[in-house]
């Protein structure tokens, strides 16, 4: 996935610190209109032959003397009031350490490193591991990622990802009202040699005020410091993630990006054929 000469540069500090935010959903428990959301409720159980060694509840704290039905984990999020559940066997970190570190070899490739770990982390999916709700982990193999990587990217040119703070709120290392970014592009092997944010642009002008003025911005700097094509732009702004986010959480995640652009509430800046019938496909496959 990686090229051996990856370049690695410019990461704007903040758009890393934002981009945790992100994933962990406090950016966007913020963006949601009205009060702020309290964080969903989480309960988790490590088990050892049916018996459980030990509970805990986020906002009740460690729960004694508890002996839950897990035959349908749905079932018990929905009289425990929460929204995840998490039961993990005792010994299963232990199993899944030792499938790594079985299967690993050195002259893996990084990607195949990272899969192999992904594997073995899916193989105790449903057994030693239990969530609710269960996350999709398709079988991934390194030939497929990267036949993924060239459906939707092309080699040599670059694959612009911004998430805008249109509010103006938030502000990047430079000023600029960025979430944050990432740039990225591939060789003719599918293997990432460029890995990099906005923070790359700033000394080649970067400067805006309206996240929808900063799209043409970035793409037009993006090409011009980096030499290279703009294959795919996705252009973000914050109060359009949580919409995304929840569309995505049904599956529906292609289906709305697409809608989304459509209506303007973000843009794809190139969008390219190839994506776009990618996005299709993407919707069509749900019901399948």
């Amino acid at each position: 996935m990686f090229n051996e000469h990856v370049e690695l540069v410019d990461i704007d500090p903040n758009h890393w610190v934002n981009l945790t935010k992100l994933v962990s959903g406090e950016l966007l428990r913020k963006e949601s209109s009205g009060p702020r959301k309290p964080k969903p409720a989480s309960l988790s159980l490590l088990m050892e032959n049916g018996r459980v060694l030990k509970a805990g509840h986020s906002r009740r704290g460690p729960l004694q003397d508890y002996s839950p039905d897990l035959s349908d984990l749905a079932a018990l999020a929905q009289r425990e009031e929460v929204e995840k559940v998490s039961v993990v066997e005792r010994g299963t970190p232990r199993r899944i350490m030792h499938q790594v570190q079985s299967s690993l070899s050195l002259d893996m490739n990084f990607l195949e490193q990272i899969l192999t770990i992904y594997s073995a982390i899916r193989s105790e999916m449903g057994h030693g591991i239990r969530l609710h709700p269960r996350p999709r982990m398709p079988d991934l193999k390194p030939g497929a990622v990267s036949t993924i990587l060239k459906a939707v990217l092309a080699s040599r040119e670059l694959l612009v990802m911004v998430v805008y703070s249109d509010d103006g709120k938030l502000r990047d290392s430079s000023g600029l009202p960025i979430v944050t970014s990432g740039i990225v592009r591939i060789n003719d092997k599918a293997e990432l040699d460029l890995i990099t944010t906005t923070d790359s642009l700033i000394a080649a002008g970067l400067s805006f005020t309206d996240w929808r003025e900063g799209v043409k911005r970035v793409n037009e700097l993006a090409e011009k410091v980096w030499k290279s094509k703009v294959f795919l732009g996705v252009h973000i702004p914050l109060s359009a993630m949580p919409s995304l986010v929840r569309a995505a959480m049904k599956n529906e995640g292609p289906k709305a990006l697409s809608a989304m652009n459509k209506s303007g509430e973000l843009i794809l800046d190139p969008f390219p054929l190839r994506v776009r019938a990618l996005l299709k496909m993407g919707g069509l496959m749900r019901g399948i």
